[in-house]
């Protein structure tokens, strides 16, 4: 079930990355940046970092998540489903909420986004920023979207070991 519920919500996620050019892998290779109409690329390392924090927050750690959502309630919980219906409205429903920690690797990267430690993002030109922020509505303080991304990986796991707990 896990399964399948992870494998949903993970298309849905990388859905949602249309438009924000995640993996700029044309220009990360050229080692360019995209700046503006009239110098549209420019010598620059943000599409490599870029392509870099993508290929791990959407390629690797995604999986890793995968196999500790997969193989921890498994372990732990004793009987799936309990012959208790409350309990097993918990099991099913704390999976379920476990496949949502997916959506966290998506505001980390939101997050990386609107970071400015040195007054310009890391990863995106000014005009490629500003360009994102007037589609999508992106809020400008990164640390809301890493609060977010905390509550998509803590919830689930705190709702996961309570039902655990309550298993046993």
């Amino acid at each position: 079930m896990f399964m399948l519920f992870y494998s949903i919500l993970y298309g849905i996620m990388l859905n949602s990355l249309i438009g924000l050019g995640a993996f700029p892998l044309a220009r990360a290779l050229a080692g360019k940046d995209l700046m503006n109409v009239e110098e549209p690329l420019v010598k620059g390392s943000r599409s490599r970092r870029r392509c870099f924090l993508s290929f791990f927050l959407f390629d690797i750690f995604p999986f890793v998540y995968f196999a500790l959502g997969y193989q921890f309630p498994g372990q732990y919980m004793k009987s799936f489903p309990s012959d208790n219906p409350v309990l097993a409205t918990l099991q099913i429903v704390s999976i379920g909420t476990l496949s949502l920690g997916v959506f966290s690797f998506y505001r980390l990267f939101l997050a990386a986004m609107v970071w400015k430690p040195c007054g310009s993002s890391l990863i995106y030109t000014v005009p490629e920023l500003e360009n994102h922020k007037r589609k999508r509505g992106l809020h400008e303080k990164a640390s809301l979207h890493a609060f977010a991304a905390l509550g998509y990986l803590a919830v689930p796991w705190l709702i996961v070991i309570v039902t655990v707990l309550a298993s046993r």
